[in-house]
């Protein structure tokens, strides 16, 4: 029993699993059913190398990363054991498993124990949870389900809601480009004192730095279908709230890329409510051009770099229904505009 690789490499395991942040039971499983996968094909270091997307590679880099180092755990646990009883045998074999692991954790990163373990600024922005999020379900780019769409998808879209319960969400949607956890937030749906229709919504995804608190987004509503339902909607009332809980986001959802499989059996990307936030996005660039900062908060952002991976203005289709203005409001009800907006 060599005691002095045996301390080497108990310090070296130690060092490495020391800082590692042990990912969520739901991501553990997620890594582990990649892993078993990725045998079924070979070794999984080598499957690294079959050709990937970007995305892709890293989501099966990290479930690799994260088997070795919970093997590594526990072989480091077992060789420590082995040689606090004297087992020879035992220790010889568990320092061979402990030196393999090390080496396969440097081969499938070769700057592994130096920069994206040991340093933590190195760690930010590989977290799990966007990993967990591929591993679990398969995500696609909205923007991308607006190629190869009839010019009137909107309209047909809209068509097959008549009757459902969730038409008032997908008026809305279609006319602000709101997330579906806006819907969850509340919009407020009024006219002016002037006639004009405003769509007041409670921006999501807020942070100091991020995210418009609430928008304002007002249209001339006359010829437009979705706006004219919701003339009609109102009424004689001066305002609707609207108010999903977030069961009825999924449902709405669901119900929409229902719809668009249903209308385009053979288009490879199914239409959801946030595909309609990026045909809006294209509207905008189309009808707008260069005003990124009016279209940043039309789409409830603080920087217009965000609206970089939205629709882009080719892919503007249905009826081009343009919103007059949008405005910053600090509360939806009793602040007023901010100036220049």
């Amino acid at each position: 029993m060599n005691e002095l690789k045996i301390a080497e490499a108990l310090e070296e395991a130690r060092t490495i699993t020391r800082i590692w942040n042990r990912p969520k039971m739901e991501t553990q499983q997620a890594y582990f059913g990649e892993w078993r996968r990725l045998m079924k094909m070979g070794d999984p270091i080598e499957m690294l190398s079959v050709p990937l997307t970007k995305r892709s590679y890293y989501c099966r880099r990290a479930a690799v990363n994260f088997v070795h180092l919970h093997l590594l755990a526990g072989v480091a646990e077992r060789l420590e054991r082995a040689a606090a009883c004297g087992d020879a045998g035992e220790a010889d074999r568990r320092l061979v498993q402990i030196t393999w692991f090390l080496e396969r954790l440097k081969t499938l990163n070769p700057d592994f124990t130096r920069s994206r373990v040991l340093d933590p600024k190195a760690r930010r922005g590989c977290g799990t949870a966007a990993i967990r999020q591929d591993l679990l379900s398969t995500r696609r780019s909205k923007r991308a389900s607006l190629t190869g769409l009839p010019g009137d998808w909107v309209e047909q879209i809209w068509k097959r809601s008549t009757g459902s319960r969730y038409q008032d969400a997908l008026a809305i949607v279609i006319a602000t480009g709101c997330r579906p956890a806006e819907l969850v937030n509340g919009v407020r749906i009024h006219l002016s004192s002037n006639g004009e229709m405003c769509f007041d919504i409670k921006g999501a995804k807020l942070t100091d730095r991020t995210g418009v608190p609430v928008r304002r987004v007002i249209y001339l509503w006359r010829g437009v279908p979705w706006l004219e339902y919701w003339l009609d909607r109102l009424g004689k009332r001066t305002e609707i709230v609207l108010r999903l809980s977030n069961r009825e986001k999924k449902y709405f959802s669901d119900i929409v890329r229902g719809w668009s499989r249903r209308l385009w059996p053979t288009h490879s990307e199914a239409i959801s409510p946030y595909s309609f936030r990026h045909n809006f996005s294209a509207i905008l660039k189309k009808d707008w051009g260069g005003d990124s900062g009016a279209i940043a908060v039309a789409l409830g952002h603080r920087s217009s770099k965000s609206q970089r991976s939205y629709g882009c203005a080719r892919q503007a289709k249905g009826a081009i229904c343009v919103p007059i203005r949008v405005e910053i409001l600090r509360i939806a009800k009793e602040s007023t505009p901010s100036p220049g907006l």
